[in-house]
């Protein structure tokens, strides 16, 4: 199982590069590196404040099986809010999940709407963005 905590700056300037996969013997690994190796990925961008966030959590099992269906992992990253909030909400899942505290990911995409899910290549590309449903998961299966 991985968990992504960790945001840091990077020299390349803020995104993908600066999160880390905490992986389960506690390394840090960088998020385009676990996107090389399980990419391409689906991440909820998500927060406990975001309108709809329980709704999204409700789809949360539904999308991730829709995901292993069409070979697509599957990762949250909580943002702008406190570690505390996000595990509090986020530990007891089986998704792996990242904690975003000044919104690297947000600013890096020019994502407005939380939540939302984003379909990312192995290299970090944005493929795609779109609601948090299955139905964005069954049609980027379709793409």
């Amino acid at each position: 199982m991985l968990v992504l905590v960790s945001i840091g700056a990077s020299a390349q300037g803020p995104g993908v590069e600066a999160l880390h996969v905490r992986v389960t013997d506690d390394s840090l690994v960088p998020l385009d590196r676990w996107l090389a190796d399980n990419g391409p990925a689906v991440i909820l961008v998500w927060a406990t404040w975001a309108p709809r966030s329980e709704r999204a959590l409700e789809a949360l099992d539904e999308i991730s099986r829709s995901c292993i269906e069409r070979g697509f992992s599957l990762a949250v990253v909580d943002v702008q809010e406190s570690f505390e909030d996000g595990r509090n909400a986020l530990d007891d899942r089986t998704v792996p999940w990242a904690h975003d505290r000044h919104g690297l990911l947000l600013k890096h995409f020019r994502i407005i709407k939380i939540p939302t899910l984003l379909m990312l290549e192995s290299d970090g590309t944005l493929l795609s963005q779109g609601e948090v449903v299955v139905d964005t998961i069954e049609k980027w299966g379709r793409d």
